[in-house]
C-alpha cells in the first residue's frame, strides 16, 4: 500500500482491498447521507468529501477506494474535532461510477453535472492542443 503526506497533513492512501457489491451499497448510502460532491473551481476535477467526528467509517472509505483523510482540529470551543475522507480526479469519478445506481435521483442528477462540467473542461483543453 502506497502512503504518503498530503499538502493539507492528514494521510492518503491507495485503496487495501477491492469492494464488494455490498461494500459499495454501504459506501453509497454512507455518501447519500453524509457526503458532498462537487467540482474543483481551476480545473473542473470532481471532488467528493464525507465529513463527520467518527474515523472509522471515514478509515473504511479510505481502504475501500482510497483517497486522504484529514484532521480538523480548528473548532469552536467545545466542538470535537472531525474527520474528513476525500477523493478528486479520475479516482472521485471511479468511485462515483460505482455507488451511482445506489443514489437518489436528486445525487444523481448533481453527480451528472459535475462529472459533465469535467469532461467539456477537459474536451476544450483536448482541442486547444490540436
Amino acid at each position: 500500500m502506497r502512503e504518503h503526506r498530503p499538502r493539507k497533513g492528514g494521510v492518503s492512501k491507495e485503496r487495501v482491498v477491492i469492494p464488494t457489491e455490498a461494500d459499495i451499497a454501504w459506501a453509497a448510502g454512507f455518501f447519500e447521507g453524509e457526503g458532498w460532491v462537487g467540482g474543483d473551481r481551476i480545473y473542473c476535477l470532481p471532488l467528493v468529501k464525507i465529513s463527520q467526528v467518527n474515523p472509522w467509517p471515514l478509515e473504511r472509505m479510505l481502504a475501500l477506494f482510497g483517497g486522504t483523510i484529514t484532521k480538523t482540529t480548528k473548532r469552536p470551543v467545545g466542538h470535537q474535532p472531525f474527520f474528513s475522507w476525500s477523493v478528486s480526479g479520475l479516482r472521485a469519478n471511479d468511485f462515483l461510477v460505482a455507488i451511482y445506481n445506489y443514489l437518489s435521483p436528486k445525487q444523481q442528477t448533481r453527480i451528472d453535472a459535475v462529472i459533465s462540467a469535467w469532461r467539456a473542461r477537459h474536451k476544450r483543453e483536448d482541442n486547444a492542443l490540436e
